[in-house]
Order: structure tokens, then C-alpha cells, then sequence
């Protein structure tokens, strides 16, 4: 049986001005956030759009990392490209879809055919892709 985890994550927000505020995590960078441009808010300034869809990156990527590591398969490089679509819907604005394109090397290439079907699998058990009501999906290059 799989063990019980229950973990809090908490975060803190302050508003400085405008549509623009400072995520603050003890012991983290501050991170100033904003609405995007399309919405009044400052160039230069993460959105929670963006956030949205780079959690979503990051945690496909860190999942992988992990799936990898116990099957022993160690990479020569990870990068990737997401892309979150915002749409209006019959529930309003949603990010309706995130294309997730990894590019991935690894060290030894008779181990390839496997590291493709860990990334054909990543975004099931990824935790953040699975707490999304939006579609994830992952399309390998």
C-alpha cells in the first residue's frame, strides 16, 4: 500500500501597486507577479498565467528526473518549451490546453527507446499536471 502523504504548501503575497504584487516564500527569492500585459498589467512581470503554465513544465521535468533516476538511466541534457493556451469558454477565460516539448539526451542511446516511454508517461503521475482541471499534454520531439 502507498504511504499517506499530506503536505502544505503556503505562500504570501504582497500588493505593491497597480495589477502588480511580490510573491514572498521565507528563505526563496521575492518574485514579483502581475497580470499580463493583454490585461493592464506591466511588461517585464511574471503573470499568474505564466506561473500556471511553468508549473506545469517544471513539474513534468522534475517527475522525470525522478522516474529516470530509478531506472538508472542517467541524461547528458533536459530542456524544454511549453505552451499554455488562454481561451474564453462557456466557464470564461481558461487555459484550455499545455503543450509540453521536451528535449531530451541521454548518456547512454541504447537507453533512449526507454527514456521516451518515461516521457510518454511523466505527465500522468506528474502532481501538479494531475491537481489541473486543464488538459496536459506532452508532445515529444
Amino acid at each position: 500500500m502507498a504511504e499517506d502523504i499530506r503536505q502544505v504548501f503556503k505562500t504570501s503575497l504582497k500588493w505593491k501597486e497597480g495589477k502588480r504584487g511580490t510573491l514572498v516564500l521565507k528563505g526563496k527569492p521575492e518574485l514579483d507577479v502581475a497580470s499580463p500585459p493583454a490585461f493592464g498589467g506591466p511588461e517585464g512581470v511574471w503573470s499568474p498565467q505564466e506561473l500556471f503554465v511553468a508549473s506545469a513544465e517544471a513539474c513534468n521535468m522534475t517527475t522525470f528526473l525522478s522516474m529516470m533516476k530509478r531506472k538508472g538511466i542517467e541524461l547528458e541534457s533536459y530542456e524544454s518549451e511549453t505552451e499554455g493556451v488562454l481561451e474564453t469558454t462557456d466557464d470564461g477565460l481558461v487555459i484550455t490546453t499545455i503543450v509540453i516539448k521536451p528535449k531530451v539526451t541521454v548518456k547512454n542511446p541504447e537507453q533512449a527507446e526507454t527514456a521516451k516511454q518515461v516521457l510518454g508517461r511523466v505527465h500522468k503521475v506528474c502532481i501538479v499536471s494531475n491537481s489541473m482541471k486543464t488538459e496536459v499534454r506532452v508532445e515529444m520531439e
